[in-house]
């Protein structure tokens, strides 16, 4: 969802925002192609940045974990 761009900056890929509220819509097309450079960032946002890609991720984890045991039991389900 993110790719970098330069060192120390990230860029929102297209796509990465979307809202299905359409009064967020205006302000969600104002932030496509949004540069982040990182550097100028305070200490305490890169740790709420940190640990909100840290949280997001695990959640993905979770995720893929709960589909491939769903998927292991619909196979077991499916050989008896």
């Amino acid at each position: 969802m993110l790719r970098t761009w330069m060192m120390n900056t990230i860029v929102l890929q297209e796509g990465t925002l979307v809202t299905s509220n359409k009064a967020d819509r205006p302000l969600v097309s104002n932030l496509k192609g949004l540069e982040v450079n990182l550097v100028a960032l305070l200490h305490e946002t890169l740790y709420v940045l940190q640990d909100g890609i840290t949280a997001e991720l695990q959640a993905r984890e979770s995720h893929a974990l709960q589909v491939l045991s769903e998927q292991k039991i619909n196979m077991e389900q499916l050989s008896l």
